[in-house]
């Protein structure tokens, strides 16, 4: 099934549509989480994906990125560093460009707060030159 599909369906009325995608959703973060925020984020980029499938994948990015308990935004902060340095810039691209684009639903709330939980707004990174690098100086 296409994941614009599986993602629609986390909306689904229907409770065992529902639960489906959500344990797919899950399984693929297992499965290969860098892979899985790539395609995520690519949907979220794409205007021409539906709302619902734009904003559910923001909300799994968010979600892989952050949270409010302080000891799982820790391992979060950890797994995402762990990402290879070309996935997670080609993420926070993808998830960048989602800011410019016009929408008639609320997808631009998720896409900022994953800018900052990503660190283009918290201080993990800083625009210099046109690069985005860590803000101890290590090239993403």
């Amino acid at each position: 099934m296409e994941l614009i599909t599986i993602l629609e369906k986390t909306v689904s009325p229907d409770r065992n549509e529902l639960e489906a995608a959500q344990k797919f959703l899950e399984q693929a973060a297992i499965e290969n989480l860098p892979t899985f925020l790539v395609e995520l984020s690519k949907v979220l980029a794409n205007p021409g994906n539906t709302q619902v499938a734009r904003v559910a994948a923001g909300l799994q990015v968010k979600n892989s990125l952050t949270s409010k308990d302080p000891d799982v935004k820790t391992r979060h902060q950890q797994r995402w560093l762990a990402i290879d340095a070309n996935a997670r810039r080609e993420i926070k691209n993808y998830v960048l460009q989602t800011l410019g684009t016009k929408l008639h639903c609320p997808v631009k709330a998720p896409a900022a707060g994953l800018a900052s939980s990503m660190g283009t707004t918290s201080g993990f990174l800083s625009p210099a030159g046109g690069q985005l690098l860590m803000s101890t100086k290590e090239s993403i």
